[in-house]
């Protein structure tokens, strides 16, 4: 079904935990994953250098980090970048 994918889980779970988006960090590599990194439901998306051309694009649109590092090293990349952003800690 169209209106089921990750963006919506991810929006639907943060809704019943009280959880805003500022303080949701996502990461992905494909096109499942697009609709959790485009910034509607997460304020932190990301993606690692593996990531398909449009999984970087969708996350650079969004303001998001594209890692340098490839798999889980990407996201360890992407955490440690935005857990050492003003924004995270402010």
């Amino acid at each position: 079904h169209a209106d089921y994918h990750k963006g919506a889980a991810l929006g639907e779970l943060a809704r019943l935990l009280g959880v805003p988006r500022e303080h949701i960090f996502a990461s992905g590599d494909h096109h499942n994953d697009i609709s959790m990194l485009d910034g509607r439901v997460a304020a932190m998306p990301s993606c690692p250098a593996n990531a398909i051309p449009e999984v970087r694009n969708a996350v650079r649109n969004a303001g998001g980090y594209v890692a340098q590092k490839a798999c889980g090293a990407g996201v360890h990349e992407a955490l440690l970048h935005f857990a050492s952003s003003e924004s995270f800690r402010g």
